[in-house]
């Protein structure tokens, strides 16, 4: 089986999973790490702060960022099911037959482009961090909350860009797991889709 083809024809890829359907692991596999991938700033960012601070408090920093980027991943895990819940019952309006599990496992590899966009993400929190001159705590934390408007447009501008693949790859997921048309498919991912969107730009509003 050929995993380029989620890129290139990700209709055919969806079908073949719906044909192998032994293959659950990877799925699953692909939605710890975009929550790995969505975490991994916070590596960066204690990159920097361990060279400003004591062995004591960096104990701490070290823990508090291992438990911050297991939420991460359990946060896409819920996610993964909040999804899938909603493209299943939305689809049930349009005629969808297949079933939850089946449709679950081909959501999960929608998750791919939130790895792109974790390790995007990661690169320009590296780039904002590591050109902090002063190495202390304090600045370190005002680089990180202080975003300018240009850095935000293109935050925002790569989250919909991310989410709207996602959704892209929400319209093959349905139509092969529920056996819908191409139209209805568009129709069940179109609420979520356009709340994702909204959720994403709210920090331009």
């Amino acid at each position: 089986m050929k995993y380029n083809t989620l890129f290139l024809n990700p209709d055919r890829f969806f079908e073949d999973r719906v044909e192998a359907n032994k293959l659950r692991i990877w799925p699953a596999l692909v939605v710890v790490l975009s929550g790995i991938a969505v975490g991994s700033n916070n590596l960066v960012v204690l990159s920097k702060l361990l060279t400003a601070t004591s062995p004591s408090v960096s104990l701490i920093l070290v823990v508090s960022t291992i438990v911050n980027t297991i939420i991460s991943v359990f946060t896409i895990v819920f996610f993964w099911f909040m999804y899938s819940s909603v493209l299943y019952f939305v689809s049930r309006w349009f005629g969808g037959a297949g079933g939850f599990r089946d449709l679950m496992r081909l959501v999960g590899w929608s998750f791919v482009p939130t790895i792109v966009g974790g390790v995007c993400s990661l690169l320009i929190t590296y780039q904002r961090v590591g050109g902090v001159d002063e190495v202390s705590r304090t600045a370190v934390i005002d680089s990180i909350r202080s975003v300018p408007p240009t850095m935000q447009l293109v935050l925002t501008t790569i989250g919909v860009a991310i989410v709207t693949w996602q959704a892209f790859l929400w319209v093959f997921a349905v139509k092969q797991a529920r056996g819908l048309s191409p139209r209805a498919s568009v129709y069940t991912i179109s609420i979520p889709f356009v709340v994702s969107v909204l959720w994403t730009i709210r920090p331009l509003l």
